[in-house]
């Protein structure tokens, strides 16, 4: 056995003399290791859930990454009509047109557009005048009223439709009302204004034009009228 004065079989003891062998403390984790920067953790990816002890990631849609119901193009948002739009710039076009138009028949004291001219009595023309003249009249209010629906439903606006109903409305019953004027008041006072056998020809003539002119306009109210009512449409003007 070695004396007192003897170091060990094995070595030199350490300074400070032999350590403990009561056991190592217990380690909460591992040690950091020098020159190794701390890692907190992986980040938090957007649409996964979170994971305990990880940082919560802000998304682009909010806490939890995933886009709202109905937040984003193609989840779910709705989708709003263009009707009101299209119809809208349509109506600003017609009625600038038919607005031009009437307040040309108005100055000019209704020319007579459309109408044959060649044969016909200057009494007959002027009953002809007459009857567009009543029409431009009628004409300008209808005009400013198609403009005023078109902006509206141009902009989305919430009383749209019923503007654009009202118009197509009267703008029909004035296509009823001409015919009705033409056949009972027009074309009997032209025939008898006109040499015998020549006023059934201009009788005809007149007549055509104005029923071809009916026609097309009966067709843009109805269109009006139909696409302007439609659920989507009324559901986009709600500005």
């Amino acid at each position: 056995m070695p004396g007192p004065d003897q170091p060990p079989p094995g070595g030199n003891p350490p300074p400070g003399g032999q350590p403990s062998q009561e056991g190592y403390p217990q380690q909460p984790g591992y040690p950091q290791q020098p020159g190794y920067p701390q890692q907190p953790g992986y980040p938090q990816q957007p649409g996964y859930p979170q994971q305990p002890g990880y940082p919560q990631q802000q998304g682009p849609y909010g806490q939890s990454g995933y886009p709202p119901y109905g937040g984003g193009p193609g989840y779910g948002a709705p989708v709003v009509s263009s009707i009101p739009k299209i119809m809208g710039i349509l109506m600003l076009v017609f009625g600038g047109i038919g607005l031009l138009s009437a307040l040309v028949g108005v100055l000019s004291g209704g020319a007579g557009f459309g109408m044959p001219q060649q044969g016909i009595p200057a009494d007959a023309m002027l009953k002809l005048r007459e009857f567009q003249r009543l029409g431009n009249f009628v004409g300008l209010p209808l005009a400013f009223l198609q403009g005023f629906a078109g902006l509206w439903a141009l902009r989305y606006k919430r009383h749209a439709q019923l503007l654009s109903n009202i118009y197509a409305a009267i703008a029909m019953v004035w296509v009823v009302v001409s015919i009705v004027l033409l056949y009972s008041w027009l074309l009997p006072a032209i025939e008898k204004m006109l040499p015998s056998g020549h006023g059934q020809e201009v009788k005809t003539i007149v007549g055509v034009v104005m029923v071809v002119s009916a026609f097309f306009g009966m067709i843009w109210p109805t269109l009006i009228l139909i696409l302007m009512n439609r659920k989507s449409a009324r559901a986009a003007c709600v500005n």
